[in-house]
């Protein structure tokens, strides 16, 4: 789940090792960490004995995010270790936002304990804990139970730095981590999060520790993912949605007009910047999504009037506009479910939490400073970190379900087709088809250390709304995933290089 907004291009591209180079900054340090044991979930609540028999034991709690003044503020994190007992992997997930809870992947979406609308928890078939360790981090400070009391984060890499503090803080309480592999995973604006904490990691080297032990990082992977602000977000992004509605068909079930009324709005945002749309008013209307929106909610009933609305994380989807996506009754549960006494308490959440914040309440989106510090001023875009990743031998794999309005999958090809790595622009080859166990499942591309999948029939959250497919790409991420098949597709050549996206204007009244 994600609230994404526009949030700004970034110039800081300067980053100090906390670790290397001991911070001059008198609110940074590292602090105490208790043994694992202290961290041990043994009686969570509407835990069966039968879901208990999928797990090999679950830990949650606090661990410093290394900001020690005014107050010292940690970062709250359940991690699951795998039912493969022999699994030398640690898998880090990350939800977007800025400031949505990873707790959403960890019940919702990709996760051993899958919450129900009734509140009651069932085991997950496709949880990813059954193939690597599986580590759910709320970050930045603000999100879910990482409550912010004194300091909001305001950069992303202030943001790497709090997550390096809190990697060597779970190293210290889980020891034998550290010799395994790390992969950094997530979606949403996730995308942006993980190539500013994997470059951190690359320049960081290393542990705090008396052996030094290296930072083992091995691959990232990256769901629905805002890869550069710019071009993904409006004004610009009204170009390659208006191609995504004209390609999904949307234009059909909207009220007449509303095709020519797009193309007006493409034309004119096409070359515009964020800088201008924060300044000039007519820009407001490069909005494309929420234009299209309001003109679905005009034409639809299902409802009731004035309370029908488009899911734009997945379109294939009506819900209530008082819904955020499809999985909401799921959602209500959730907030409910975290918010009893009893589970606060077996996760080790309270008293400590109680005591800082006594009516504090977990939401799965709040509010964090990455948003109001315009994370947009504070460095390169985040797809500009991928070429760094592959030519340090690292997997990297995004996907991009070819239902989501919110991060379309045009726009995520065109931010890959002007990206360099491996010395090359974008991929020079076509996408090909693959499947999941015989199913076709969407189109894919690799070369040069780099895949991309488009994902068939899936909105933002592929865990959610295709989980095989999701369980896949995860499983190529860690090893050779035999269950994975590209072909030759049938279909048109299909090609991402630096201009994959037609000009909405051109091609409106076609």
């Amino acid at each position: 789940m994600a609230v994404i907004g526009v949030i700004g291009q970034q110039q800081q591209t300067s980053f100090k090792c906390p670790i290397d180079t001991p911070s001059t900054d008198s609110k940074l340090g590292f602090l105490p960490v208790p043994p694992a044991s202290s961290f041990e979930i043994t009686n969570l609540p509407n835990a069966t004995a039968s879901l208990l028999a999928t797990l090999n034991g679950m830990y949650a709690g606090y661990i410093p995010s290394g900001v020690t003044a005014p107050v010292p503020q940690n970062l709250f994190f359940w991690y699951f270790p795998s039912a493969n007992k022999s699994s030398t992997d640690l898998v880090l997930w990350l939800n977007g936002g800025p400031g949505c809870s990873s707790l959403y992947g960890d019940f919702v979406e990709n996760g051993p304990l899958m919450i129900n609308e009734d509140g009651s928890l069932t085991a997950n078939p496709t949880s990813w804990h059954n193939h690597a360790n599986i580590l759910y981090l709320e970050q930045p400070l603000g999100t879910g139970f990482s409550a912010n009391m004194s300091h909001f984060v305001s950069s992303e890499w202030e943001l790497a730095t709090n997550v390096l503090y809190f990697l060597n803080g779970f190293y210290t309480a889980f020891p034998a981590a550290k010799a395994w592999n790390l992969y950094l995973t997530g979606e949403s604006y996730a995308g942006t999060y993980i190539p500013y904490i994997g470059a951190a990691i690359t320049q960081c080297k290393t542990l705090i520790d008396q052996a030094k032990t290296p930072f083992n990082l091995k691959g990232v992977l990256i769901f629905d993912g805002i890869l550069d602000i710019g071009s993904q977000l409006y004004p610009q992004s009204a170009v390659h949605l208006f191609d995504f509605i004209k390609t999904t068909k949307l234009f059909t079930s909207l009220p007449s007009g509303t095709q020519k009324q797009a193309a007006t709005i493409a034309s004119r945002c096409a070359t515009a910047s964020v800088a201008e749309s924060n300044t000039d008013p007519s820009l407001f209307y490069c909005d494309m999504l929420g234009f299209v929106s309001d003109a679905f909610t005009a034409q639809n009933t299902q409802f009731g009037v004035n309370n029908t609305c488009m899911d734009v994380y997945n379109v294939n989807n009506v819900i209530p506009c008082t819904a955020v996506s499809a999985s909401y009754k799921q959602d209500d549960a959730l907030t409910a479910y975290l918010n009893t006494p009893e589970v606060r308490a077996a996760i080790h959440v309270d008293p400590t939490l109680k005591t800082a914040v006594p009516n504090f309440t977990w939401q799965e989106c709040s509010p964090v400073g990455i948003k109001e510090y315009k994370d947009y001023n504070y460095g390169p875009a985040s797809a500009t970190f991928l070429d760094t990743f592959v030519a340090a031998g690292m997997k990297v794999l995004i996907a991009n379900g070819d239902l989501d309005f919110i991060v379309d999958y045009l726009g995520t090809e065109q931010v890959l087709g002007n990206t360099t790595w491996g010395g090359q622009k974008g991929f020079k080859g076509s996408l090909q088809a693959w499947s999941v166990n015989g199913t076709d499942a969407g189109l894919t591309v690799s070369e040069r250390g780099l895949t991309y999948y488009r994902v068939k029939n899936s909105g933002h959250m592929v865990p959610y709304d295709q989980p095989t497919s999701g369980l896949a790409i995860f499983k190529d991420l860690l090893f050779k995933n035999s269950a994975v098949v590209t072909q030759k597709s049938s279909a048109p050549r299909v090609d991402l290089l630096s201009a994959i996206i037609s000009m909405a204007f051109f091609v409106a009244f076609s």
